[in-house]
């Protein structure tokens, strides 16, 4: 997103139905911020201007999931593609307020294009990170094994979810390396 720091994410409503932060009528699906990119932020900090609708965010650690460790091994090997989302093409991020770095773009061009499989989870025993983003990611094809596990993954995380309802002026401090979030 051409090197920014802060974002304001606002409803789009051209991207209303996509799996986007702009939209405003879909669930977003389990994810964690710029899953596709190996230099995605460490921690995430989401700040509520206002909350009329008493909309939740959804999260869920990976601390709060009892994985098996089948399941465990095949989410740990590199058999899964992250794409990423519209929001981080050119295109998207052009503005009067900056100069558009266009070189910034290719090598998220190349995620699209010589996609690299990467595991889910990944770390050493207690230090366990994860990289979600259930929209854009899938297992490599026809590995019936990996989309299975990946299944599996996202329905623990539904169930062990925790909602937070943020009103005006609080803010959420989140770990972006193990921390998921699914927005209603």
């Amino acid at each position: 997103e051409n090197g920014r720091m802060l974002r304001n994410i606002v409803p789009i409503e051209a991207d209303r139905k996509e799996q986007l932060g702009g939209s405003s009528s879909v669930e977003l699906l389990w994810h964690i911020e710029e899953a596709f990119h190996p230099k995605r932020a460490d921690m995430l900090t989401i700040m509520c201007y206002r909350n009329a609708e008493k909309a939740g965010t959804n999260v869920c650690s990976l601390d709060q999931i009892k994985i098996p460790q089948k399941i465990y091994q095949v989410l740990s090997e590199p058999r899964f593609i992250i794409e990423p989302d519209k929001s981080h093409f050119p295109a998207n991020n052009e503005s009067k307020n900056w100069k558009l770095e266009i070189e910034h773009f290719k090598k998220i061009k190349s995620f699209l294009e010589n996609p690299i499989p990467t595991p889910t989870i990944y770390g050493p025993p207690g230090f366990e990170r994860m990289v979600v983003d259930q929209a854009f990611t899938k297992a490599i094809p026809n590995d019936h094994e990996a989309e299975k596990a990946l299944n599996w993954f996202y329905q623990r995380m539904t169930e062990h979810k925790t909602t937070v309802q943020m009103k005006s002026g609080d803010i959420l401090l989140l770990d972006n390396r193990n921390t998921c979030l699914l927005y209603t």
